[in-house]
């Protein structure tokens, strides 16, 4: 994959669409100088810059591209301070801001979209960053905090059909992962036996059935995985007791996608050489399991989450 025309060397792939044919991202480019530009590619026009938000630094970053990538989401900016504006891009329109809750200062992320892109999820501020959900016809609405929380959430994916978003919320003392549905609200994940009270949400099945993300167990930092019936549990333990694999020395230290039928979850840890390495776990009939280490040493932390719809 080539990068931006005109920019630095290096750009990083951050989404890509359900078959696999548009990848999203961010890269280096003329425009962008030092910060990066959002891009979109596929294999007939490769690397293509989505351009940023008007006013403020160039600026800009893509993190999914749901369904047949024909909608894109991610991060601009409008401003020359810190401040970001979440954005949603069509091949029609263009990159067009999303704005902010009504009454704060313009600070909103969008991270994922429903498959047909009329469901934006992120965050955006009022008073603190909060969860919250973008449509047309509504602008943003917060999703709030768990109980005893005051110190913000985050919405990291949202369903197929844009009714269950996960994320995390957090506290003086906590920081917990979620599931909000229409019906439901926000509904605090739990967490890890044993360690820090500790647990972020990072993807969803297509269905809203199956929650993965990372927590903080007595052995550290853990992935896991959530469902109605089983509640949370680490995905080591899940691969270990339930299928049987031997994960001696490993460390399956953070999941952040997974496939929408639930059965693929990729993520990354620790080998027994104690490198840093990427895994995907896949399910493909019950009781049948594969596990597969991709050698990628320092897997980075924006190497996110695939897109699945």
């Amino acid at each position: 994959m080539v990068g931006l025309p005109g920019g630095q060397s290096g750009s990083n792939a951050l989404g890509v669409s359900a078959d696999g044919s548009v990848v999203v991202g961010r890269g280096h480019s003329t425009a962008s100088g030092l910060l990066t530009e959002a891009f979109r590619w596929t294999s007939a026009t490769g690397m293509v810059g989505l351009g940023d938000l008007p006013g403020g630094v160039f600026y800009s970053e893509a993190y999914a591209a749901p369904n047949s990538g024909a909608t894109v989401v991610g991060v601009g900016s409008r401003s020359f301070s810190s401040d970001t504006e979440a954005f949603r891009w069509t091949q029609p329109g263009g990159m067009v801001g999303l704005g902010d809750l009504p009454g704060g200062a313009t600070h909103s992320a969008a991270f994922d979209a429903s498959a047909d892109g009329s469901v934006v999820v992120g965050y955006a501020t009022y008073q603190y960053v909060q969860a919250a959900k973008w449509t047309a016809a509504t602008g943003w609405i917060a999703l709030g905090l768990l109980p005893n929380h005051d110190a913000g959430s985050h919405a990291r994916a949202v369903s197929s059909d844009g009714q269950t978003i996960v994320g995390w919320s957090a506290g003086a003392e906590e920081t917990q992962a979620f599931r909000w549905t229409t019906s439901s609200g926000m509904v605090g994940l739990g967490d890890l036996p044993g360690g820090v009270t500790t647990s972020l949400a990072f993807d969803v099945s297509d269905d809203g059935n199956v929650v993965v993300g990372w927590g903080v167990s007595a052995v550290g930092a853990e992935a896991f995985i959530w469902d109605p019936l089983n509640g949370i549990r680490s995905v080591r333990d899940v691969l270990s007791v339930d299928y049987g694999l031997d994960l001696s020395g490993w460390t399956l230290s953070q999941a952040y996608g997974i496939s929408g039928d639930g059965r693929v979850i990729t993520g990354y840890g620790v080998n027994p050489a104690g490198q840093t390495e990427a895994w995907i776990a896949i399910i493909p009939e019950p009781n049948t399991l594969i596990l597969l280490m991709l050698g990628v040493a320092g897997f980075p932390y924006s190497c996110n989450r695939k897109k699945r719809r």
